[in-house]
């Protein structure tokens, strides 16, 4: 399985996100990788333009896991663009509003973290939009 895991991180660097998909599919069930074969996952649904795919893996690679983990933060980065593209994409503003929430505990937790300044300010512009339509 971990060979499973590892031809799929090598498919997704190469923008074959199907291929990776299927193969972090099969590695999953590992426990020891779980969590960072579940992120890959997450992400190679987000590539292809499946957001709702991709929010439930990132979710599930959350269950339980310790916050202060730098993979935890990651995975709610990620959980946060997938719900900003949906949110976009449909006019949710739910899932503008939990990702903008997303935004602000990793705020909190590390300000430095990526463009999470920027990403928060961009959140709470769109919440507003869609509060306004």
């Amino acid at each position: 399985l971990g060979l499973k895991y590892e031809l799929g991180l090598r498919y997704a660097a190469a923008g074959k996100h199907n291929e990776a998909i299927e193969q972090f599919q099969l590695a999953k069930s590992e426990a020891k990788n779980k969590a960072n074969t579940l992120h890959r996952l997450g992400r190679s649904f987000s590539a292809i333009g499946w957001q709702e795919e991709a929010i439930a893996t990132f979710r599930e690679a959350l269950e339980g896991m310790n916050e202060a983990e730098v993979l935890s933060l990651e995975l709610r980065y990620d959980l946060l663009s997938s719900l900003e593209l949906r949110a976009r994409a449909e006019r949710e503003l739910g899932a503008a509003e939990e990702a903008l929430a997303l935004a602000s505990k990793i705020a909190l937790q590390q300000m430095t973290y990526k463009d999470i300044r920027q990403r928060r300010d961009a959140l709470k512009a769109l919440v507003t939009e869609l509060k306004a339509s």
